[in-house]
C-alpha cells in the first residue's frame, strides 16, 4: 500500500508516528502473531486503525488501533 501525500504535514503522522512504530515493533516482538506476519503488515494495520478511529472521532484513536490489530492478528 503506497499513499502519495505530503505525509510530513499530516497531523496524525506528526502526533503518532513514533508511537505507531514502537507499538508495531512491540506487537511483532512480544505477541504470538501467525506465521508469515511482517512488521510492515502490522504497521499498516495500525495506521489503518488509527485513521479510521480518528475519522470516527474516537477519544483515544491509538488504543482503538491497537485493539484493531490485536483482533486481526491475535484472535
Amino acid at each position: 500500500m503506497t499513499v502519495e501525500t505530503s505525509h510530513k504535514q499530516d497531523p496524525l503522522i506528526l502526533k503518532y508516528g513514533r508511537r505507531v512504530a514502537q507499538i508495531a515493533g512491540d506487537i511483532f516482538r512480544d505477541e504470538k502473531c501467525p506465521k508469515g506476519t511482517t512488521l510492515d503488515s502490522i504497521t499498516q494495520e495500525l495506521w489503518l486503525g488509527l485513521c479510521s478511529a480518528a475519522q470516527r472521532g474516537v477519544l483515544d484513536p491509538l488504543k482503538s488501533a491497537k485493539e484493531h490489530v490485536r483482533r486481526i492478528y491475535l484472535s
